[in-house]
């Protein structure tokens, strides 16, 4: 459940909870033997407060709580205790000329039992934190180009674990992450229907490849791309669509659970998408 209240004309406040009953269990085999019976209720709030600085500018401040289960040890058959996390941002939105709009946030993250996984064996650590800040830019350049990109700075560590790795910073996690995306709209003659094409680039920096920080994932970068065709066929109603993910065939590898279990990406991806409006 959650609402906004809208305070006077540059005032607004949000403020929102939800109560969650859970129940799992975790165990192994065919003939299911089960190791770990657990249960629990949380609640979780959730507040923001926006101020409108001019009828362009608005600045915030959220705070708000997360759940998720963690699954179980596959060696074991134990079950994970869940995380919870609690964060917190403040930031600022800006719209210029009602086209192009630029956020920047600083966030701070708190998390309780996060699942790490180091060569088949999974574990939970006590408690890790995550400080950056995120900046944001989308809209439109022109009436027929877009633009959306994105930058994220982020700093993990682990701040408590028994098995000594405080200090560390979390594995899989970079601290430079970027992306950047630019979509052209055709003139065409209108029986040839609407065109759009486009693409980017997406970037990932160095990560830890394990929670002991024993050795690190190369950064890289993924170029995609797609051709949008909205079709007279069905009075403009059909839409079709050719996408191409890791446009130049690129190897790379974002995750890992260990070394010898370093996750290889996804080589390159061509599809074709259709939709009809109704």
């Amino acid at each position: 459940m959650s609402d906004r209240w809208h305070l006077n004309e540059r005032w607004i406040l949000g403020l929102g909870g939800r109560y969650t009953h859970y129940e799992q269990l975790g165990g192994r085999g065919q003939n299911f033997i089960t190791e770990t019976d657990i249960s629990d209720n949380i609640f979780l709030p959730s507040v923001s407060l926006l101020h409108r600085l001019t009828p362009e500018t608005s600045v915030y401040a959220s705070y708000s709580e997360a759940f998720v289960p963690n699954g179980a040890d596959s060696d074991t058959g134990q079950t994970l205790d869940p995380e919870h996390s609690k964060g917190s941002e403040i930031g600022v939105k800006h719209l210029w000329n009602d086209q192009l709009s630029l956020a920047v946030a600083l966030f701070d993250i708190r998390k309780e039992n996060i699942a790490v996984s180091d060569n088949g064996v999974t574990r939970t650590i006590g408690e890790a934190g995550s400080q950056g800040v995120e900046l944001t830019i989308s809209g439109q350049l022109t009436d027929q180009l877009s633009l959306l990109g994105s930058y994220a700075y982020t700093d993990t560590e682990v701040l408590k674990d028994t098995a000594g790795t405080q200090g560390n910073r979390l594995s899989n996690s970079a601290r430079h992450t970027a992306n950047l995306y630019l979509a052209h709209d055709l003139t065409t003659a209108p029986e040839l229907g609407n065109w759009r094409v486009g693409g980017g680039v997406r970037y990932v920096g160095k990560r830890e490849g394990d929670a002991n920080n024993s050795f690190q994932l190369d950064a890289y970068t993924v170029a995609d791309a797609f051709i949008g065709w909205d079709t007279p066929w069905l009075g403009d109603n059909l839409h079709l669509q050719l996408n191409a993910k890791n446009l130049f065939d690129t190897t790379y590898y974002p995750s890992s659970g260990g070394n010898t279990r370093v996750v290889v990406g996804n080589p390159l991806e061509v599809s074709l998408q259709a939709s009809v409006r109704f």
